[in-house]
């Protein structure tokens, strides 16, 4: 087409104009061009997002334990959810409207997944609760880091590490040592299928949530995000106290009003620590710091409601410490290589800037005829004395 109209001859004569402009300015910044900073330490913010994946398991347990002893002292489940959600709508609110985000986001069809999939999460822990016992709800529940492994290459195009596929398992493990559940330590009824699938359904949206907020970290800020969560929730678990009989009980001890106001803090700070942690850290460990959970739970049974457990207990939360340290150990094992061939990258392409006059000026000629020869289609021999006109 360049070869046989003049047209076409023309534009592809402009286009050569313009990106030899482009490498002739490229390289003769070479003097002049100090070495770009390197990149930002990367296993420091993998260090800052273990540390807040590993807050957020704190907080949950405080978010957990606040609303066992909200619901002992005679508060229904739906209205601590709603204390829970109406908390983070508003902490999320005051920080979007500081900020000056746009609380509709930019990725909005993804905000609603987040949203929808976390109010449905809820909606399902709470029916697999009526229908199995705790300790079963608790082990189904931690098969999200299992699920967040295993979709992560697809979803957010991460491939988890072979530490992080080799400890889930080891974690599970100390799991169901932890808590004990009925249909392996023996119970006296048969478990409910329909509750073990609601159970399973429940950790699948988990990791569905988790995957979301992980592709959201480039597009969406942290209170964006935990501000589409907390008014789905909201929404929800008003009409559920308004439809469902005997979930709305006016508070009237101040115990009541401290217990509700605890949860929500909790759980606002949990939605933050999480959140921030899945910015900074692949989605696959930050599942996995979950499992702390147990641990901390099984503490708070000892200190708040006097609860010993047994050694296969303890042995079940060593387990989990062990095999959550190795993935955090392995994940900032490899932050730090990907950071040092990062720079050592970076250093080697600012050093092809700082060139003598007499190679740059050999560059500037080779890369000149390489590229008039694209832009005009032309033959070897017929590229050169083109390109030699053209820069003479």
């Amino acid at each position: 087409y360049s070869r046989h109209t003049s047209g076409g001859r023309k534009e592809a004569l402009a286009s050569y104009s313009r990106v030899s402009d482009e490498v002739t300015g490229l390289v003769e910044q070479g003097d002049s061009t100090q070495p770009q900073p390197l990149q930002k330490d990367v296993s420091h913010q993998a260090f800052i997002g273990t540390v807040f994946n590993v807050l957020s398991t704190i907080m949950s347990m405080l978010m957990g334990s606040c609303a066992k002893l909200a619901a002992e002292h005679g508060l229904p489940v739906m209205e601590i959810v709603l204390a829970r959600s109406v908390s983070m709508l508003m902490f999320s609110a005051a920080t979007v409207a500081y900020q000056g985000h746009d609380p509709r986001g930019n990725r909005r069809r993804l905000l609603v997944v987040r949203g929808c999939c976390g109010t449905l999460g809820i909606s399902l822990w709470y029916t697999a609760l009526m229908l199995l016992p705790l300790t079963d709800v608790v082990v189904f529940g931690f098969l999200t880091p299992l699920v967040v492994a295993l979709a992560s290459p697809v979803v957010v195009r991460e491939i988890p590490s072979k530490m992080v596929m080799a400890m889930t398992p080891v974690c599970i493990l100390g799991v169901i040592l932890s808590v004990q559940p009925t249909f392996l330590f023996g119970g006296e009824q048969r478990l409910n299928t329909l509750g073990v699938v609601i159970a399973i359904a429940q950790a699948c949206v988990a990791a569905t949530v988790k995957l979301v907020v992980r592709e959201l970290r480039t597009s969406e800020s942290s209170a964006v995000i935990i501000f589409t969560a907390g008014l789905y929730a909201t929404v929800v678990s008003s009409l559920a106290c308004a439809v469902v009989p005997g979930q709305w009980v006016t508070p009237r001890t101040w115990q009541q009003i401290v217990l509700l106001i605890a949860t929500g803090l909790s759980a606002y700070i949990f939605q933050l620590f999480m959140t921030m942690g899945l910015r900074r850290v692949r989605a696959a460990p930050a599942a996995a710091t979950a499992y702390l959970t147990v641990v901390w739970g099984m503490a708070a049974g000892i200190l708040v409601f006097h609860e010993i457990p047994t050694l296969l207990s303890i042995l079940g939360a060593l387990v989990i410490c062990l095999g959550t340290l190795a993935v955090i150990l392995s994940e900032t094992w490899q932050s730090r290589q990907q950071r040092r061939k990062d720079g050592a990258d970076q250093e080697a392409a600012a050093s092809t800037l700082n060139f003598p006059d007499e190679e740059r000026s050999n560059l500037l000629r080779r890369s000149s005829v390489e590229l008039a020869g694209k832009a005009l289609g032309s033959p070897k021999s017929r590229t050169a004395s083109n390109g030699e006109r053209s820069i003479k």
